[in-house]
């Protein structure tokens, strides 16, 4: 709910000024929020199984994939849906583990029935600059999964990674 603040009044105020882009943690917070805007794109950061994806296709909404059983139930819809993708650079909490690319690849180009439109990840300690080092090699290890991401899919996709701390800095 915007931190406390009120996911309706944020998006509201947010939507004022310009924004159109929204991302929520959960699909219940999605729903309340596309009820009262039909016309703003809104990412789904939490993990969903085959009904919530079936939810997104009907509601327009756009879920991240960060697992292989997330996969294996977008395989099985029936609609396209477009999806980002989470990776694991360090955090280690959810997300596509470096060594899980090549498979990933290969679900990835075996089906049209999804669209990538962001691969991301999350930077676990770039408020920190003594950790400068590991959070470095966060993004060299995004860099390279991106560009094979983009490479071996013929595609492109926004790429998103920067938290609040690094965008900051």
């Amino acid at each position: 709910n915007a931190y406390g603040h009120g996911s309706i009044k944020v998006v509201e105020f947010l939507r004022e000024n310009g924004v159109k882009f929204f991302a929520v943690s959960l699909l219940e917070e999605a729903l309340e929020i596309r009820r009262i805007y039909s016309d703003i794109s809104i990412l789904i950061m939490g993990v969903l199984d085959y009904e919530g994806f079936e939810v997104c296709s009907e509601f327009n909404l756009t879920p991240t994939v960060s697992n292989h059983d997330q996969i294996l139930d977008l395989l099985k819809m029936k609609s396209k849906l477009n999806i980002h993708v989470k990776i694991d650079t360090g955090m280690n909490r959810l997300g596509f583990a470096e060594n899980e690319i090549p498979a990933l690849i290969a679900y990835l180009s075996s089906t049209s029935s999804f669209l990538i439109q962001s691969v991301f990840s999350h930077l676990a300690a770039s408020e920190d600059p003594a950790s400068d080092p590991f959070t470095f090699q966060q993004f060299s290890i995004y860099q390279t999964v991106t560009n094979q991401l983009s490479n071996q899919l013929n595609c492109s996709f926004l790429k998103h990674i920067a938290n609040s701390a690094a965008a900051l800095r």
